[in-house]
């Protein structure tokens, strides 16, 4: 009946053209059916998924196993009991079979095997409805991080970083301009506490301030000092807060190799912060005076 139907509405009919049928309406209050199938199904455990993860191990080899812990002392936990002659946990009228030390390892092996690779979410969901054990949910994400079959099939579902870049190596004076800032200086008895470092990339020319704190006022001197000499094309610097409010070109903050003044200011700032050691120690050495 549509005249001029969408390419989804085409490609419907032209799969259904393949079938015979006729088609009868039926008002939306009764059909009921064909609204069941257009919403997401509920996550729940089916009674044959419950008779197959119950069936994982049987009963006999589980009360061996749990009798020879017993006999080797090994920690029954809290709030267990036996049933049946079957050490199980009662939680909210949910019995979970405990599971030994040495029965641990094969049946998340066979239950991921069988239930076709799940994730360890699933799987933690799934089998805490039957068996339990310390640590139960740390085992399972342990075994899946280590599926080989997983970790080679399976895609992230998480967000992809971003692509990281070299900045430079700069070609003529004044293309590249690195600024960074050095601190500590307030324990040398020094009105200033931050020195503002500027560096040409291709000359190694260094400009350098003084100041009390690390505002955006701060990094526009530095950068009108630069500027008083040449125009710099391009200006990087780290993801300081006082720096954000000016529009110049941040790095990545977690590669700092990026930054040609970061790698100097802080090799310079460890070898000034040891003369000044040596200056303050060879101050107040005492001086033995002789009679």
């Amino acid at each position: 009946s549509v005249k001029k139907p969408n390419s989804r509405l085409f490609n419907w009919s032209l799969k259904l053209s393949q079938y015979s049928f006729d088609i009868k309406y039926q008002s939306g209050k009764t059909n009921v059916e064909a609204d069941c199938l257009s919403r997401s199904p509920i996550d729940r455990i089916e009674n044959d998924s419950h008779i197959k993860i119950v069936n994982l191990i049987s009963k006999q080899d589980l009360i061996i196993e749990q009798n020879n812990a017993i006999e080797n002392k090994e920690a029954i936990p809290k709030r267990c009991k036996k049933e049946n002659d079957l050490i199980v946990r009662v939680k909210n009228n949910f019995h979970k079979a405990f599971i030994p030390e040495k029965l641990r390892k094969n049946l998340i092996e066979k239950f991921h095997l069988d239930f076709g690779h799940l994730g360890a979410g699933k799987m933690q969901k799934l089998m805490s409805t039957c068996y339990f054990w310390p640590n139960l949910s740390k085992n399972i994400s342990t075994f899946v991080n280590c599926c080989k079959v997983c970790q080679s099939n399976k895609l992230s579902r998480r967000k992809t970083l971003g692509s990281l870049s070299q900045i430079g190596p700069a070609k003529e004076p004044f293309e590249i301009i690195s600024i960074d800032t050095i601190g500590g200086f307030s324990g040398y008895n020094s009105s200033k506490q931050y020195i503002h470092v500027a560096i040409d990339n291709f000359t190694r020319f260094a400009w350098c301030i003084a100041s009390k704190t690390q505002s955006a006022k701060d990094f526009i001197n530095l950068i009108k000092s630069v500027s008083s000499i040449n125009k710099p094309k391009l200006i990087v610097a780290d993801r300081y807060t006082g720096i954000k409010e000016v529009t110049i070109r941040t790095d990545n903050k977690y590669y700092p190799e990026i930054n040609e003044a970061r790698k100097i200011a802080f090799q310079n700032s460890k070898i000034n912060r040891e003369y000044n050691k040596n200056l303050y120690d060879k101050k107040h050495d005492p001086i033995t005076l002789k009679e």
